[in-house]
């Protein structure tokens, strides 16, 4: 017995116990899917073609997880004009398991509800609600006031302070008052 259910916008064909990844669909690990546009059922010799679709049948199937696909490289180019793109896409798929097909309107076999363990609850500490955002702004305090300390003692200086100070520091060479530029009389 198989199907062929529309998802995601393609076509997939599937079976009983058939895990299938398909287009992303918003569902997490473990929640149940019902496909009910189903284009076709085929059972032995019968066979449903729809019109668009099948009246009554869905397909009944497991989420086991979100993944991404391998990357796709997007590379462009053109000739003797330095022009050249690459990009990457990754597209989101989800992996089902189909449990069940068929021409009915509910699941029959349904599957087996695992409960989640409940973990013990965590100890609590004895702090007052108060006192947790007292410390976190007392922290804070201190670290800006050495922050401000800092910038206090260190004094930044800007590059025309830096050029100023070289001026000062080097002497230049007397030239000469009449003549050229370099200073030689002829």
């Amino acid at each position: 017995m198989y199907a062929v259910i529309r998802a995601g916008g393609k076509q997939l064909k599937v079976s009983e116990g058939a895990v299938v990844e398909m287009e992303r669909q918003h569902a997490n690990p473990g929640d149940s899917i019902t496909f009910s546009e189903v284009l076709m059922l085929a059972d032995g010799d019968s066979l449903n073609v729809g019109t668009p679709l099948v009246e009554k049948a869905n397909v009944f199937a497991t989420v086991l997880g979100v993944f991404r696909a391998p990357k796709v490289l997007i590379f462009k180019k053109k000739r003797r004009k330095q022009y050249r793109r690459t990009r990457g896409h990754r597209q989101y798929l989800t992996r089902i398991r189909i449990d069940e097909l068929g021409l009915y309107d509910e699941r029959k076999n349904r599957p087996q509800e695992v409960e989640p363990k409940v973990a013990a609850p965590p100890k609590k500490v004895e702090v007052a609600a108060e006192a947790e955002p007292a410390r976190k702004r007392a922290r804070k305090e201190k670290q800006t006031a050495k922050k401000s300390a800092a910038s206090a003692r260190v004094k930044i200086k800007t590059a025309k302070e830096k050029s100023a100070a070289k001026k000062k520091t080097t002497p230049k060479s007397k030239r000469a008052k009449s003549g050229g530029s370099k200073g030689k009389k002829r």
